[in-house]
């Protein structure tokens, strides 16, 4: 599903049920975009926000070549610029927002890499194209 954020609810635009339990594959999501690039196009969003399922080297490339900015998790085994992310952040602490100096090799795409670690302990990291002060404020908004 895709959807726009209004005063903190979300209203779906388009989306597909899927035959099948998990997530989706990487040509569903290009499919539901190219859909709502019909009626919404990429100039009229702010962004793509989601969670670390919508990651991959043709998904990234596919949003920059629409011109969609994105604020998308990704997994703290996924590794940027030969390193995991875990190892890159291991020591980020509650509530402290750190973020990697210079632009990163994220599947393929440079972008800025945006990590805090949320009230519960987990280590939250954002690949995006937004700047690092409104990267996290986007994600949660999601």
């Amino acid at each position: 599903m895709l959807g726009v954020i209004l005063n903190g609810y979300t209203l779906p635009l388009v989306w597909t049920a899927l035959p099948h339990d998990g997530n989706s594959r990487t040509d569903h999501r290009l499919d539901l975009v190219k859909r709502l690039l019909k009626a919404l196009p990429a100039s009229r969003w702010k962004g793509l926000v989601a969670d670390c399922e919508f990651i991959g080297g043709a998904w990234f490339a596919f949003l920059r070549e629409q011109g969609i900015k994105w604020a998308l998790r990704i997994r703290k085994d996924a590794v940027v610029d030969g390193l995991r992310i875990d190892e890159w952040f291991c020591d980020v602490q509650e509530g402290e927002v750190r973020c990697l100096f210079e632009k990163a090799e994220v599947y393929g795409e440079r972008m800025q890499v945006v990590a805090t670690r949320s009230p519960v302990g987990d280590l939250v990291v954002i690949a995006t194209d937004f700047r690092v002060q409104d990267t996290l404020e986007l994600y949660r908004k999601r």
